[in-house]
């Protein structure tokens, strides 16, 4: 209740009188200010009670054979509350209405009454809902201990049966792509970036709409054996999928990486999996001029960086024999697998919608 809004109200109710009253105005200033902090209390008593009906009402519910004797408990409090929001409307409806200083004083008695009855209601309830927790309180410790005992058995089967499943599907599963067959084949570690990775995601700036944003990397092929790769070309594909291990295991995105197709009109099929298509490319021979420029044959990534790096042709263009680019602009060649040479390195890029996902 705001004081100086009744003080005012009780200013006006006495120079309305009719007839003037004995009682000082500091009386009625002070009878105002009473109702008001009896009011505030009471608003606070009634927060604690439903702030401790919240917080204890769901563990007494776990060990109480009746829920409710809670429920209950819980309706007297809300309706003590009900109860004093209706007296102190009335008081705020008494205020505009009345006219002399004994109508006031009256009102003012009335509503202090159903106050303090309604709240002494709501002490009991309070009590009672007190009483109702604390008996039951050691059923609902006995049978939480219960219910953490079980639980932690649960989870430690489930653990087990877990780690069993997983070690049944390891062990009976492919080998082929894993980690583990990535470093015997190639030496790669995919979770040591920095030996195999140059450590850049180029974003492709092609002509070519359906080009224009694609993520390109650039890897070691084989460390065991640079620039080697087998009839199937397995190196290479392994390096794309050690980077796309490591990147997930960054920012947990898939992308799939693979090498792209050397020339965009050849034929894709062959090794682990199909070369990725980019419009318009010629990786091995790019970086002149007209069709061969940067922006269209490059597939929009600088030739400077293309240079020494093999580009996947399915093994039937021309054998198991790859067009790799050499040291200078439209200048390409075949080199034959089974050996080493100075072309270590290989393009790799998504194969799936993440394809223009730059690492986190």
């Amino acid at each position: 209740m705001n004081l100086f809004i009744c003080t005012l109200a009780a200013v006006a109710a006495t120079a309305l009188a009719q007839e003037r009253e004995t009682e000082s105005l500091w009386t009625v200033q002070e009878n105002q200010k009473q109702m008001g902090l009896q009011a505030e209390a009471v608003g606070a008593s009634l927060d604690m009670m439903e702030s401790f009906a919240k917080r204890v009402g769901p563990a007494a519910k776990i060990a109480l054979t009746s829920v409710e004797r809670i429920d209950n408990a819980a309706a007297a409090v809300a309706t003590a509350k009900t109860e004093i929001l209706a007296s102190l409307a009335v008081m705020a409806a008494a205020k505009a209405d009345t006219v002399t200083y004994s109508q006031a004083s009256a009102k003012l008695g009335e509503t202090t009454k159903k106050i303090n009855g309604a709240f002494a209601s709501g002490n009991a309830a309070l009590k009672a809902y007190r009483s109702k927790v604390s008996s039951n309180f050691d059923a609902a410790t006995t049978n939480s201990k219960k219910i953490g005992v079980a639980t932690r058995k649960l989870i430690n089967d489930m653990t087990t049966a877990v780690k069993k499943a997983v070690d049944d599907a390891v062990s009976k599963g492919s080998y082929t792509g894993t980690s583990k067959h990535i470093y015997e084949v190639t030496g790669i570690k995919h979770d040591d970036p920095s030996s195999y990775w140059d450590g850049q995601a180029i974003q492709s700036n092609s002509e070519r709409g359906n080009v224009k944003g694609r993520i390109f990397y650039k890897v070691k092929f084989n460390l065991e054996q640079p620039g080697w790769w087998s009839a199937n070309s397995d190196e290479l594909f392994m390096a794309c999928s050690a980077l796309s291990m490591h990147l997930r295991e960054q920012d947990g995105i898939e992308r799939d990486l693979r090498p792209p197709c050397n020339h965009y009109n050849h034929n894709r099929v062959g090794g682990l999996g199909q070369c990725i298509q980019i419009d318009h490319s010629y990786f091995s021979h790019c970086g002149g001029g007209g069709y061969w420029r940067e922006s269209l044959a490059c597939g929009g990534v600088s030739e400077a960086w293309l240079r020494n790096t093999v580009g996947y042709e399915t093994l039937e263009h021309n054998y198991d024999r790859h067009l790799v680019h050499r040291t200078s602009a439209n200048n390409h060649g075949w080199s034959d697998s089974y050996r080493s040479s100075s072309y270590q390195y290989t393009l790799c890029t998504g194969g799936n919608m993440a394809y223009k996902t730059k690492p986190q």
